[in-house]
C-alpha cells in the first residue's frame, strides 16, 4: 500500500526503540544473557528465511499482497510498503507470542530482537537498492544486482533481498551477470 513518508520511514524509528527496550530489559535483569543472545542470533537467521518465504509465497501469490507488490515493481522508488501497525501486530502475534508460549519470556525477547534486527536490515537494504547510488565496489552492489534481476529480468527468481542463500538452497537464484551474458550469446 502507498504510505506517507512518515509511515514509510516509521520502521527505522519505532523498531530500534523496541529493540533497545528489550535489550536493556534483558541485560539489566539477567545474570548471564547467553540464552537470550543465542535466541537473538536464531531470530536474525530466521528472519532471512521468513523474508524469502513472504516475498516468494505471499507477495507473489496472495491477491492483496500481490497487488501491492506489483505496484512496487511498477514504481520501485515509490513509498509502497507495510504500515507499521500491521508489521508490529505481525511480529507480536506471529513471532513474540508463539515463542513466549513455547519457550518463555527470555527466549521470546531475544528471538524478537533478532527478528526485528533482521527486518530493519531488510528495510535498509531494500531501500538502498532502490534509492541509493551504489558503487560496484560496495558489498551492497551484490544485493542490488540480485534484486534488480528480480525486478527487471524475472520475478520468478531472487526472492531474497538481504541474502541470496535461500534462493540458492531452493533453486530460485539467477545471477544477473550470467543472465546478461546469455542475452548477448
Amino acid at each position: 500500500m502507498r504510505l506517507s513518508k512518515a509511515n514509510y520511514y516509521a520502521d527505522i524509528v519505532v523498531y530500534p526503540v523496541i529493540i533497545t527496550a528489550l535489550a536493556v530489559g534483558e541485560f539489566s535483569s539477567a545474570a548471564a544473557p547467553y540464552h537470550w543472545l543465542v535466541a537473538c542470533c536464531l531470530g536474525f537467521v530466521s528472519w532471512t528465511l521468513i523474508e524469502y518465504i513472504i516475498h516468494r509465497f505471499v507477495f507473489h501469490v496472495v491477491p492483496p499482497a500481490l497487488q501491492m507488490h506489483l505496484d512496487h515493481h511498477a514504481e520501485p522508488r515509490a513509498t509502497i510498503g507495510t504500515p507499521i501497525w500491521l508489521s508490529v501486530a505481525a511480529f507480536a502475534v506471529g513471532g513474540f507470542l508463539p515463542i513466549w508460549s513455547y519457550s518463555g519470556l527470555e527466549t521470546a525477547s531475544g528471538g524478537l530482537v533478532g527478528l526485528l534486527v533482521g527486518y530493519i536490515w531488510y528495510v535498509v537494504v531494500h531501500h538502498a537498492v532502490h534509492h541509493w547510488r551504489i558503487e560496484s565496489t560496495s558489498w551492497l552492489y551484490t544485493a542490488k544486482l540480485r534484486h534488480t534481476t528480480h525486478h527487471y529480468r524475472s520475478d520468478d527468481c531472487n526472492f531474497g533481498v538481504t541474502t541470496g542463500f535461500w534462493d540458492w538452497i531452493f533453486g530460485t537464484a539467477l545471477d544477473m551477470r550470467s543472465a546478461k551474458s546469455q542475452q548477448r550469446g
